[in-house]
């Protein structure tokens, strides 16, 4: 059988109200030695109830006093950095909630208007008790809905021109000719053969001597 939940809330019998106090006190002063114990943490808890003649202190009246001395003696702003008071929980509680319940109202909001857009589409007429911020608040539903058409619209028809565009066929070279395996290099210069130079000889007639 699994454990039935819990109501948060002020037990009102005296003798259940004890038999909790007690059980959760074990459980608590538990959890103390364990945090103490496993993660090496200066702990001490102070626990002062009706049914008990002298607050209980963990781990004992000594240890408690040095490290209830020591967090006095810090500065004021690192005694109330990490502080949290039922009051702060409470506030914090309270801003979370009211945080979801404006986001429910918003999304109520919205399908209302929803709902009225195609009210109107279906030849319902405009109430005349509308404010000027509800039919703000209506034209941007229009407007957003008729933007998802417009991006529906044009996914679409982006779609059908991509499928209208034939597949390109890689072209095949035929078989058998030069272009299956890389051509020789093409010769364009001539193969001239060197010719042997011919030595000049000396001239047959010798520069002509000048008459005496």
């Amino acid at each position: 059988m699994g454990r039935t939940k819990v109501k948060f809330a002020f037990i009102e019998n005296n003798t259940k109200r004890r038999v909790s106090y007690r059980k959760r006190k074990k459980g608590f002063l538990t959890k103390a030695r364990e945090l103490n114990t496993l993660c090496d943490v200066e702990l001490a808890t102070l626990v002062n109830s009706p049914y008990n003649n002298e607050p209980g202190m963990f781990p004992n009246h000594e240890a408690a006093t040095d490290i209830f001395t020591k967090f006095f003696d810090l500065p004021e702003e690192e005694r109330s950095k990490n502080m949290k008071t039922q009051e702060n929980i409470i506030t914090k509680r309270i801003e979370k909630i009211e945080n979801e319940l404006e986001k429910v109202r918003k999304e109520n909001k919205k399908m209302e208007y929803t709902n009225q857009m195609y009210g109107l589409l279906n030849g319902e007429e405009m109430p005349n008790s509308m404010h000027l911020e509800d039919l703000n608040d209506l034209c941007y539903v229009i407007n957003k809905n008729l933007k998802l058409i417009d991006d529906v619209i044009e996914a679409k028809t982006h779609e059908e021109a991509l499928s209208e565009i034939p597949l390109l066929v890689p072209s095949t070279v035929p078989s058998g000719t030069n272009f299956e395996r890389p051509r020789a290099p093409l010769n364009l210069v001539p193969d001239v053969t060197p010719t042997s130079m011919v030595p000049l000889t000396a001239p047959l007639m010798g520069p002509s001597s000048a008459p005496t």
